[in-house]
């Protein structure tokens, strides 16, 4: 289970200098050409069995299908599911109208047990992180799992 950003950095004859992105790839000590580069793709979050949080994606983001796609995610989105879980860490016994866990053979643990909370705890450090960098906000966001 991946959220993942992406940076537009595709440098065009009528950019400005200031917005103009300064990017170097090389692979086995060869440069590659990076005026060819129009995106970079960073692992924001990676979760494994979390699967409260699929569930949360699934419901809110992905319309009820499940089917491993890549789907956009919107800060604004980011933010809903911080304060679910927030919410969720404050009144534990909401916590399962709010963020239910689910079963499957690729969810693993569908208890409310230590790695629950320390899914929430660690997603919610990591999405305000996230929601505090105004540059990275400026970005697109997608989540996906694949099983």
């Amino acid at each position: 289970m991946y959220l993942t950003r992406k940076k537009y950095v595709k440098n065009w004859e009528h950019t400005p200098e200031e917005q103009k992105h300064n990017v170097k790839i090389s692979r086995n000590g060869r440069s590659i050409d990076s005026s060819k580069v129009m995106t970079i793709e960073f692992e924001e979050i990676y979760w494994r069995k979390a699967n409260q949080i699929h569930q949360w994606f699934v419901k809110n983001i992905q319309n009820g299908i499940d089917n491993c796609a890549e789907y956009y995610v919107s800060s604004e989105q980011l933010a809903n599911l911080l304060d679910d879980i927030l919410y969720s860490l404050k009144n534990k016994d909401h916590a399962e109208s709010v963020l239910p866990t689910s079963k499957g053979f690729f969810f693993g643990s569908d208890e409310y047990d230590e790695d629950y909370w320390q899914d929430l705890q660690v997603t919610a450090d990591e999405l305000e992180e996230i929601l505090s960098n105004s540059e990275a906000l400026e970005d697109d966001f997608s989540y996906r799992a694949s099983w």
